[in-house]
């Protein structure tokens, strides 16, 4: 059909978009923001803990670095928010620069407690504004903080987003941790559920594009956690986009428990994620070379404590040598689980609990190591009965 009228706007992105995002832009009559920002929807404020850390980042859909100015300011008592917003923030403000179709590295700040934050459930809310130094537009997202008075201290493992990449088969999906400590007598059981949330209005022509542990898209990982006093354990899934990537939809992995046994779930921790399947310049950060630090190496075992068995799963900034092991806590390797060359990016592998001679091992704590050149990232396990 011949085009009759004029063009009143162009949007450009850096990356290709599917047919789906192409309406969701239409859709949104204004357009989609090229630069935008992702905050955590719900961070908990663990028991007498005097500060919490919150990670934020920043989109730059446009085809150019771009540096901003960021502040963080509390906001009043109103809708979701039943105390007054934080007023202390360490730093306050700062500068980033985020290059072309990238996101920024975590923009991490510890917020002191606000004034009369004491009521378990209270909420507190907060603004995170950033101005483009170029066009001088501003934008803002918001936070929920959320006071949790019981034993029970849940945060996310993982600063800031995590993106999650092509995965080929057999490669289980993008580790998303939480951890969880219980700092206080007696041995108390959890019940938790993690969701995939999608965070716009409810138009996205699919809002249920994100799989969890392999699941159908949508449907929750559910599970229950015992632990005592001061011990403490971390819970994941595995993210995958079985639909493919859409850069309209962006999601946070939610977690939600019954931390006071008032029968009435609530959110206790969100971890925005940010796919990069089918266009890795729009949201991925750029790629580590091979002098990455020893923080790019992401290992973990889920679930954690286990029974059976568990998944190690791991990131490597680029690709190289491993040496995959299973330790007790005498230091004597007991399972070598991989050695060889690894492409970069997110590894999964099993162990079922063995030795290297096939021996079921005893429960108890083991240490799981991950060599890479000269770099060694370990993290505890418990293995249960």
């Amino acid at each position: 059909v011949p085009f009759d009228g004029f063009l009143d706007e162009i949007e450009l992105f850096h990356g290709r978009l599917p047919s789906q995002s192409v309406l969701a832009i239409v859709n949104a009559g204004g357009g989609k923001c090229k630069e935008y920002c992702r905050v955590p929807a719900v961070t908990s404020f663990c028991k007498d803990k005097p500060t919490v850390t919150v990670c934020m980042n920043i989109v730059n859909n446009t085809n150019a670095p771009q540096s901003y100015h960021w502040s963080l300011a509390g906001l009043p008592v109103g809708p979701g928010c039943t105390v007054n917003g934080p007023i202390t923030f360490s730093p306050a403000a700062g500068t980033v620069t985020v290059p072309a179709g990238g996101t920024s590295a975590p923009i991490c700040v510890m917020i002191t407690r606000p004034a009369g934050f004491t009521a378990q459930n209270a909420t507190s809310c907060f603004s995170f504004s950033y101005v483009d130094d170029l066009t001088g537009v501003c934008r803002s997202c918001t936070g929920t903080l959320r006071a949790d008075n019981t034993c029970w201290c849940v945060t996310p493992s993982q600063p800031g987003v995590v993106t999650v990449g092509r995965f080929p088969g057999g490669v289980a999906g993008q580790p998303v941790v939480i951890g969880i400590k219980h700092p206080c007598p007696p041995i108390e059981l959890i019940q938790y559920s993690l969701t995939a949330v999608y965070e716009g209005d409810g138009t996205h022509p699919d809002p249920l594009a994100v799989s969890l542990n392999g699941l159908p898209p949508g449907e929750p990982v559910l599970g229950q956690l015992s632990l005592g006093d001061d011990e403490e354990a971390e819970v994941g899934v595995l993210v995958t986009y079985p639909r493919a990537y859409d850069p309209a939809g962006l999601y946070q992995i939610v977690m939600e428990a019954d931390t006071d046994g008032d029968g009435i779930t609530e959110i206790v921790s969100c971890t925005p994620i940010a796919s990069t399947y089918e266009a890795e310049a729009t949201s991925g950060v750029p790629t580590p070379d091979a002098t990455a630090a020893p923080s790019a190496f992401r290992l973990v075992a889920l679930p954690n404590p286990f029974q059976g068995a568990a998944t190690i799963a791991f990131t490597l900034p680029v690709a190289g040598d491993v040496d995959l092991s299973i330790y007790d806590l005498s230091g004597r390797r007991v399972r070598s689980l991989r050695q060889g060359r690894l492409d970069a990016g997110t590894q999964n592998i099993g162990w079922d609990g063995k030795d290297d001679d096939g021996r079921t091992m005893a429960s108890g704590i083991y240490f799981v190591r991950l060599q890479s050149g000269v770099v060694r990232v370990q993290t505890k396990v418990v293995k249960l009965r």
